[in-house]
């Protein structure tokens, strides 16, 4: 798998988590599986998983609330969306 598929996929499991479909805890545990070698992938997947690692930190310690979160997956699909573009 190179980055741009690894973004594309990312980017549709944010969707389902948006529109419901999907646990975050489920989009993080399926990115992980390829999530891990991320890193070898390039800069920008190696991001997202970061990205996506920090935002279930913060769920998991009512950091964030229920709008919060949406929010910031909203933000984060949009920066993946760009990133695809780019690449």
């Amino acid at each position: 798998m190179d980055e741009r598929s690894f973004l594309q996929l990312v980017g549709w499991r944010i969707a389902e988590v948006l529109a419901g479909q999907r646990s975050l805890e489920e989009l993080l545990a399926e990115s992980a599986v390829v999530g891990w070698e991320a890193h070898r992938l390039g800069p920008h997947a190696d991001e997202v998983v970061a990205d996506l690692e920090a935002l279930l930190a913060w769920q998991s310690e009512h950091l964030l609330a229920e709008e919060e979160l949406r929010s910031e997956l909203r933000a984060l699909l949009a920066r993946v969306h760009v990133l695809i573009s780019q690449s």
